[in-house]
């Protein structure tokens, strides 16, 4: 053991000792210039208001369509909508899930990246279907975004295929945690 000690004693100081190419010197940073330039600071922010949403919670996002109504989703499933010139967002479906990412295609249907159900089409008149639940025999767990592109093409995001926001009972509780 003293043998073993004096080992581990030798390596520490040959490590300690050894001479490095590196020559450490000192850096004095600039005085700083204050927010300037892009980085100015302003107010566009503050004249923001909360909109009331009862007692639901959660919406991870939010789409316009052509006509400018807003659609949001919450945490209860429900799709609200708010028309242009309205004051509030009114239900308007549920997708019986939890809707995150949404997304308005070109012909006014809402697309809908639902955790717990898939990729989700719902047209204009509230009619929902499920467009994808599975990619390539593997099961869509945790549809999470969704976006279409100019020429058309929808593009999804699974966040997981190894926790299922349905079995684990909530997106929102575990995201926060």
């Amino acid at each position: 053991m003293k043998v073993f000690g004096g080992v581990v004693i030798l390596v520490l100081g040959y490590l300690l000792l050894w001479p490095v190419p590196i020559a450490p010197i000192s850096w004095q940073a600039p005085s700083s210039s204050g927010f300037s330039g892009e980085f100015i600071e302003n107010n566009r922010l503050a004249g923001l208001s909360f909109i009331e949403l009862g007692a639901d919670k959660g919406p991870e996002d939010f789409a316009i369509n052509a006509a400018g109504t807003i659609a949001t989703a919450t945490h209860s499933g429900a799709v609200l909508l708010k028309k242009k010139g309205e004051a509030a967002f009114t239900p308007w479906i549920n997708t019986g899930g939890r809707p995150l990412g949404i997304e308005f295609d070109t012909n006014g249907n809402l697309l809908i990246a639902d955790a717990h159900r898939g990729l989700l089409i719902a047209d204009p008149e509230g009619e929902l279907t499920v467009l994808v639940n599975q990619v390539e025999n593997t099961k869509v767990v945790y549809a999470d975004d969704v976006d279409v592109a100019d020429n058309g093409n929808i593009y999804f995001t699974d966040a997981t295929t190894k926790f299922f926001a349905k079995e684990y009972g909530a997106t929102y509780r575990h995201a926060s945690a």
